[in-house]
């Protein structure tokens, strides 16, 4: 669908020429399917030799308006249904006026996401959702509950591995010490048997 190229107002200078323009009587841009319409005395006069059910979907698919310049540029334009109008979501697309109510329910920027189950749900809707979807959002959150305490099992696992091994450490420490103490104790003991040997001798 081609898009309606506005033209630039005419200047204040010619009054004849601003009154013409804005009195003169026009087709909607999508009188026709792919662009402006023709003349309307050219459109009237050239007839078609189409079938009416073909004539009639095509005409459903453009609009009928006709009026003056001043009323297409200050009123129709902004009402028109075939006009090409940026998504009210806000998701980037074009569209037609007459579309937008049918793309909403597609509309990548009219949806959220759950927090829980992470569905996508139309906005307004997630009370609604949450009540139809309860027992499934419970039994997730009891996934994730479980998952919790499997992950707490674990740490406290490592904590206690870990304290052990630093035991063990200390304890090899301890008994390396108490043997170096012991062998001290042995050589002064035998260092003194020594000494009293060669007194008594």
């Amino acid at each position: 669908m081609t898009d309606l190229v506005r033209p630039p107002a005419p200047s204040s200078s010619s009054p004849s020429l601003v009154r013409m323009m804005h009195n003169l009587n026009v087709y909607c841009p999508y009188h026709t399917r792919g662009g402006l319409a023709k003349p309307r005395d050219q459109d009237e006069a050239s007839g078609s030799d189409q079938p009416a059910s073909k004539r009639l979907r095509v005409e459903s698919e453009c609009c009928d308006w006709q009026g003056s310049y001043t009323d297409l540029l200050a009123k129709h334009l902004s009402e028109c249904p075939f006009h090409l109008i940026p998504c009210p979501h806000g998701c980037g697309e074009s569209l037609r006026r007459k579309d937008v109510e049918g793309h909403a329910p597609t509309c990548a920027s009219n949806y959220q996401d759950c927090p829980i189950c992470r569905e996508k749900v139309r906005m307004g809707q997630m009370d609604a959702h949450r009540s139809e979807r309860a027992e499934l959002h419970v039994r997730i959150l009891e996934g994730k509950l479980s998952e919790k305490e499997v992950d707490g099992s674990d740490d406290m696992l490592s904590d206690v591995l870990k304290r052990v091994t630093e035991l063990e450490l200390f304890c090899k420490k301890l008994l390396l010490h108490m043997k170096a103490r012991s062998d001290e104790l042995k050589q002064c003991m035998k260092a003194q048997s020594d000494e009293l040997k060669q007194r008594f001798s």
